[in-house]
């Protein structure tokens, strides 16, 4: 009889500050970033992005593409555009964001980077050459 008596007072109680309570609205920025949708292909942890200002150690392999390969007298360099930012020269041991310059091919008109993986995939060679999309 006891049990019966406290259960109905707890429902009694219950639906009584349910009643009175209202859910407080979030700030309109946090509102907005939690509705937008995600990009799967962005990481979730560390904002992985172009950052031109730092030059080339701040851009993507992903938003690069190889223009032109030159053989000088102190060595190969290789252009890499990025049609927002303009042109940057890299030679080999040049570091990106996400890889560094391994190999430049005058002959070939190519260069090979060193991308760091996001994950367990550690790292992989990509081939970039003249006039060929990726």
């Amino acid at each position: 009889m006891h049990l019966l008596m406290i259960s109905a007072l707890l429902i009694v109680s219950t639906s009584a500050l349910a009643a009175d309570w209202t859910p407080e609205a979030p700030a309109a920025d946090v509102a907005a970033e939690e509705t937008a949708p995600r990009d799967p292909f962005v990481p979730l942890v560390g904002g992985f992005a172009s950052d031109p200002a730092r030059g080339l150690e701040g851009m993507l392999l992903a938003d690069l593409r190889l223009t032109s390969v030159a053989q000088t007298p102190t060595g190969v360099l290789a252009t890499l555009e990025n049609s927002a930012t303009g042109a940057f020269f890299a030679k080999v041991g040049d570091r990106l964001k996400d890889g560094e310059v391994v190999e430049i091919y005058a002959e070939r008109s190519a260069i090979v980077v060193r991308q760091v993986a996001v994950g367990p995939r550690g790292s992989r060679d990509v081939l970039l050459e003249l006039g060929l999309a990726r």
